[in-house]
């Protein structure tokens, strides 16, 4: 990839070297993309998102019970499977305390249609009696929230970004694949720890709507098998027509 990581100024520094403090990152040998490329990407990407970026409940609330009990629904299911019992799931369990008394076999019921339906509940169950432990409480930060059963990176990043505002990425295994198309290809196998991935992710879509609007993206065109003619960002793609890192800054310079 080109560019400098310096490209950005004194603010792109200071931001990098913030994450790169972070307990979840280890420096990537490589050069990262400059912030010209950064801005690129998520400029096409948030405008493509207007026209065409999904709606789910789920993106209009602020409730961290819902944010957090939504995500571990999703997570190896489909959304519009997760929409299909929304409202009757949380009509049934409108809170933690809810939950926390809600008999596991109910609960795995209720929640069949997704698939892997005891070990979501188990997880459920384990999370709320957590909350129950600690004052109906969940963590505001990251280190605290990935200690707390059940949550992990991705559910911890997903409340830290729809909540609280921060930009932090929603990096799955979709996110990855748009993130790789476009910047190369990550490190390691395990996106959780890979230095590239983590940190380009932070950079090019951190915070709820860019972090949607990547997801929309990976679910619409940027597929397994990608529409890559309807993609927004094709002009800069490596993937795409092998673009180098010449072509790169040369094509976003005009």
């Amino acid at each position: 990839m080109g560019g400098e990581v310096g490209g950005g100024g004194g603010s792109y520094n200071r931001e990098v070297s913030k994450h790169r403090m972070t307990n979840l990152l280890r420096e990537s040998a490589r050069p990262l993309p400059s912030r010209a490329e950064f801005d690129w990407f998520r400029e096409k990407l948030m405008e493509w998102a207007k026209e065409n970026g999904r709606d789910f409940p789920w993106r209009h609330t602020d409730d961290e019970y819902r944010i957090v009990v939504t995500e571990i629904l999703l997570q190896q299911t489909t959304a519009s499977a997760v929409t299909g019992l929304y409202e009757s799931l949380f009509a049934a369990y409108p809170d933690w305390k809810s939950l926390d008394a809600a008999p596991e076999t109910e609960l795995r019921e209720r929640i069949a249609v997704l698939g892997l339906g005891s070990q979501r509940a188990r997880r459920l169950k384990a999370l709320a009696s957590w909350v129950a432990e600690h004052d109906w409480r969940i963590p505001a930060t990251r280190e605290e929230l990935e200690d707390v059963p059940g949550v992990g990176q991705y559910v911890a990043s997903a409340l830290l970004a729809v909540k609280y505002g921060q930009p932090e990425p929603m990096l799955d295994v979709n996110m990855a694949r748009v993130l790789e198309r476009f910047f190369g290809e990550r490190e390691l196998a395990d996106i959780r720890d890979d230095p590239w991935l983590q940190t380009i992710s932070r950079l090019a879509c951190g915070g709820a709507e860019a972090g949607w609007a990547v997801l929309d993206l990976g679910a619409a065109v940027c597929r397994p098998d990608p529409y890559c003619n309807g993609c927004p960002t094709k002009e800069g793609c490596v993937r795409t027509a092998g673009a180098s890192a010449g072509r790169h800054t040369e094509t976003r310079s005009q």
